[in-house]
């Protein structure tokens, strides 16, 4: 209840946060390319953009997985080998969460059924998206530049409609999710439905406003378009001030 999330997130937040507090340097974790592959289906069968598809990172932040390119049957086949004694959490055999369906019925039954190997040939297809990923990001990064001013607090954000109409949907819709994100601080809770409504001032003429989450309002205006903090009433808001 206090973190707002389920049982195991609650669980991987605090753990992380603790490691990141106890350690300055690396934190090795065990993530497997198994991991890796709940990751994608997960994120797949809820619905998400390329980076989603990409999987869990070789290293984040002082997180490093050193073990990430490993099924898991290969890392127990090397330790049963090898006389290395391991522990395998009893909570993994439960079919309580989501993921541990995805572990104990779709991977095995992908591997059996569908094409053995499957593991690793979907964390080789995540590497190459990944690979995109940050191709993509850099293209994104070029033309947010081109179309976009911020004031000088860096709290609003002015995106030129004429420019920005002239470009492909996809880079249309990777600006503007880069752009919330930004503004509010984080990706959760940005969703396709914000993006697409932003998106809709574009073609409208006059002064049109769109509510966002984290307190966030998009504003058009002739010839543009503002994101930034909703005004306080009775006062003079950030989506006035003076761009640069």
């Amino acid at each position: 209840k206090e973190y707002g999330s389920i049982l195991e997130t609650a669980g991987r937040n605090l753990r992380y946060d603790f490691l990141s507090r106890v350690n300055k340097d690396f934190v090795a974790t065990a993530h497997t390319a198994s991991d890796n592959l709940e990751t994608v289906i997960f994120n797949l069968t809820r619905g998400t953009a390329i980076d989603g598809l990409c999987g869990i990172p070789p290293k984040r932040d002082i997180f490093i997985r050193p073990l990430i390119f490993c099924t898991r049957e290969q890392i127990e086949d090397y330790c049963k080998d090898n006389n290395i004694p391991f522990v395998t959490d009893s909570t993994n055999l439960s079919d309580d969460y989501t993921r541990n369906k995805i572990r104990n019925h779709i991977i095995p039954y992908a591997e059996k059924e569908i094409v053995k190997g499957s593991v690793s040939h979907i964390y080789n297809t995540a590497n190459l998206l990944k690979e995109q990923e940050e191709y993509l990001e850099l293209q994104v990064q070029k033309e947010l530049e081109k179309v976009t001013r911020f004031d000088k607090n860096g709290s609003v954000c002015s995106l030129d409609k004429t420019a920005f109409l002239e470009m492909h949907i996809f880079m249309k819709k990777k600006i503007v999710h880069r752009l919330l994100c930004l503004m509010a601080g984080s990706q959760k809770d940005i969703t396709a439905k914000h993006i697409e409504s932003v998106l809709s001032l574009f073609e409208k003429e006059g002064m049109k406003f769109v509510d966002l989450p984290y307190n966030l309002q998009a504003k058009s205006e002739y010839g543009k378009v503002l994101i930034g903090k909703k005004e306080p009433e009775g006062g003079k808001g950030v989506l006035e001030s003076d761009l640069e």
